[in-house]
């Protein structure tokens, strides 16, 4: 679906290693989605009742390419003066705070795998995310993440008391 509601147009700005959200930057009315999970199609009920739901918060769905890296392509995109082509700068971001914050993230790797193996893996272009890159963006990004999937309630991940944005994924 093309823009279903008001969509808040931001400058791409040039971007440096370890970049911050301004907290001067306006709140995201951009939702990226793939449907990731569960397979819909968009006349299934779930799906046409999620685009009811999001129309009442003035979001729309952007398709994002199922191409392992929809997670970071989704932040890049609905992060204000961030764009979906620098997926693999967040990608990058996100892993050196996951690196910086070990202690906090080490003990969620699965499968007896190293953690340091784990975040290497992370780096490699059409790696898919998980929940704890999810949990290592909202952190680093100091932002709500609000993850809107057909068939499935809301859910929210935010890991700091006073979030600079919301965004919809």
């Amino acid at each position: 679906l093309d823009n279903m509601g008001k969509k808040n147009k931001h400058k791409t700005q040039t971007k440096s290693k370890h970049r911050q959200p301004d907290k001067h930057e306006h709140k995201s009315q951009k939702s990226g989605s793939n449907f990731k999970g569960k397979s819909h199609n968009s006349t299934s009920p779930e799906a046409l009742e999620l685009i009811e739901n999001l129309k009442r918060f003035d979001l729309f769905i952007t398709e994002i390419p199922r191409d392992g890296n929809c997670l970071f392509r989704s932040l890049a995109y609905c992060m204000p003066g961030w764009s979906e082509s620098e997926h693999f700068l967040m990608r990058s971001e996100i892993c050196d705070f996951m690196t910086a914050h070990d202690a906090d993230f080490a003990p969620f790797v699965e499968d007896d795998e190293a953690f340091a193996h784990y975040v290497d893996r992370m780096r490699v272009n059409a790696c898919w995310g998980s929940n704890m890159e999810l949990a290592a963006a909202a952190q680093f990004l100091k932002v709500e993440i609000q993850i809107y999937q057909p068939g499935s309630p809301l859910m929210s991940i935010s890991m700091t008391q006073h979030p600079l944005h919301q965004i919809s994924l």
